[in-house]
């Protein structure tokens, strides 16, 4: 779950780790239909959507899709859902359910609406990257049937540093599949 406002190698790198260390067995992306978090604009959900798609089709078949529930939950809501209730319709559908995420959002979780309950009732598996030389405090959040796992070359970049770089026109294929790239270019996003 997240904004992948554009969705980028890391994120990626989340799924392959998780799949090829057989943590889990398919990874389901789900991404935000309206982040009300975000007080900047983000890109309108379709192009987040057809984006994070076409970053998925390049992985190949490991068990990795896209999933447009959070739009569903919205309409049924009539206003954007938080995190806490698209986890609930989620498990209604999936029952051995597993957040995949990093330290750093993972320390945040206490802040969502319904924090304590999102923490409490939901499996996570949290990757602490390398690279990472100031890691939140974290081990009073987890539970038993939680998992931590360290991740080796893990870029450290984030869509704000990819959305600056792209409009100040330097080159993004170091964080960008080349499909995201190509997508960007050809609607104009992010100048």
């Amino acid at each position: 779950m997240g904004s992948f406002d554009p969705p980028h190698k890391g994120h990626l790198q989340l799924s392959i780790e998780a799949i090829d260390s057989r943590y889990v067995d398919m990874v389901l992306y789900i991404p935000a239909y309206q982040n009300p978090w975000k007080s900047r604009k983000q890109l309108p959900w379709e192009h987040r959507l057809e984006m994070l798609k076409r970053a998925v089709s390049e992985l190949g078949d490991r068990s990795i899709s896209v999933w447009d529930i959070e739009k569903e939950v919205s309409e049924m809501q009539g206003e954007p859902p938080c995190t806490f209730d698209v986890l609930q319709e989620v498990s209604k559908r999936i029952s051995d359910l597993c957040v995949i995420t990093t330290v750093e959002t993972f320390s945040e979780v206490p802040r969502f609406k319904n924090g304590e309950s999102i923490l409490r009732n939901t499996k996570f598996l949290v990757f602490k990257p390398l690279h990472m030389k100031d890691i939140p405090d974290i081990f009073d959040l987890l539970k038993p049937g939680d998992l931590v796992s360290d991740i080796q070359d893990f870029p450290d970049i984030c869509s704000t540093k990819i959305r600056e770089a792209i409009h100040s026109g330097l080159p993004t294929s170091e964080w960008l599949s080349p499909s995201v790239q190509e997508y960007i270019k050809e609607n104009g996003l992010y100048v």
